[in-house]
């Protein structure tokens, strides 16, 4: 058992690192060794899915999950990844799963409100959000996912309010703080975006989407070195399947800045 700790905590260290493959090559053999291990699983399905083994996690994922004995980690990390491929209803069927064993779960009312956001269905979307704080005021990823929703409907005002109120609950999550530069950011506000942005990097240097605002700003300075020093640090961070359109335009506004 000690052995099997030491080796789940070397993955996550490697996948915190950003390194996958190293964290796959530890988690497969003991996957094999231990089939009916939950967290094993789950872990394993992270790393295949950042490999480019996506159709793997699933099938990983969906066999651990027709299991008797499965947990709610596995459910969600299968709803995620569901959501990740695009299969909207299937991914709903999962979170809808974890809430017919219970229905105060805030974050599956959150996963929810996340695939009804994709959707455009942002009426449905809020019901979930607000469901979710319903079950638990404090869940941070339900008041982003609401101020997500305001900044998506014009209301800039709420947005930033919902913002905060994450912050206040969690200040060491960087997602609020990003979320706010990205805000002020559009507003025009370069100060304050900027200041978001710098608070999120100092929690995790590797969060992808402040270092997105910091390449749009130094853009606008035409400080086309720092620019291109943060629109690379966000093609690097960057692992979320949901970004590739985002990243292709850095990737184009990266190749202008060489040929200039």
């Amino acid at each position: 058992m000690a052995g099997i700790t030491v080796a789940l905590e070397q993955a996550v260290q490697h996948m915190e690192n950003g390194d996958y493959a190293a964290a796959r090559a530890l988690l497969e053999p003991l996957q094999r060794e231990h089939p009916a291990d939950d967290e094993i699983a789950v872990l394993l399905a992270e790393a295949l899915s950042e490999t480019g083994q996506g159709r793997k996690a699933l099938d990983l994922l969906q066999q651990r999950a027709a299991a008797a004995d499965v947990s709610a980690e596995v459910i969600f990390a299968l709803g995620d990844e569901l959501f990740a491929c695009g299969d909207y209803m299937a991914a709903t069927d999962s979170y809808r799963r974890l809430l017919d064993n219970n229905d105060t779960c805030a974050e599956a009312h959150v996963r929810l409100g996340m695939v009804a956001m994709a959707g455009d269905e942002r009426a449905r979307a809020r019901a979930c959000f607000e469901q979710a704080l319903r079950c638990d005021a404090q869940t941070v990823s339900a008041l982003n996912g609401l101020g997500e929703l305001s900044a998506a409907e014009g209301d800039n005002t709420a947005a930033l309010s919902w913002f905060e109120r994450a912050i206040a609950v969690d200040p060491d999550d960087p997602e609020a703080y990003a979320n706010c530069a990205e805000l002020c950011y559009d507003g025009g506000d370069d100060g304050a975006a900027r200041k978001f942005a710098d608070q999120a990097l100092a929690l995790d240097e590797r969060y992808a989407p402040a270092w997105l605002i910091r390449g749009y700003l130094a853009l606008d300075a035409d400080d086309e070195q720092e620019a291109r020093r943060c629109f690379e640090a966000f093609v690097c961070y960057e692992n979320s399947s949901g970004a590739e359109d985002i990243i292709v335009e850095v990737k184009a506004v990266l190749a202008a800045l060489s040929d200039g």
